[in-house]
């Protein structure tokens, strides 16, 4: 698996901290997670940056997609439905 950006990941702790209610910021943390292939925080990350920008196409596909290498294909459909 790949590794978690150290350094993203602390600013973006540090960041969501300061400012909770910020969706960029969790959905950024998401994408760290994503990209070190850590799908069960990234799923966290973006499913709390959806509940504070519900319209987000973007984050609702990718949360799409770390459902599906999550294991969890039906929640992976459901999701992708509701990006289109």
């Amino acid at each position: 698996p790949a590794s978690l950006e150290e350094t993203r990941f602390k600013a973006l702790q540090a960041a969501i901290q300061q400012d909770p209610r910020n969706a960029g910021n969790h959905a950024q943390l998401g994408n760290t997670y994503f990209d070190a292939e850590q799908w069960t925080n990234a799923i966290d990350a973006y499913e709390r940056s959806l509940q504070l920008n519900p319209n987000d196409v973007d984050v609702s596909t990718d949360l799409g997609v770390s459902y599906f290498y999550a294991n969890r294909a039906d929640d992976a459909l459901a999701q992708f439905g509701r990006s289109l």
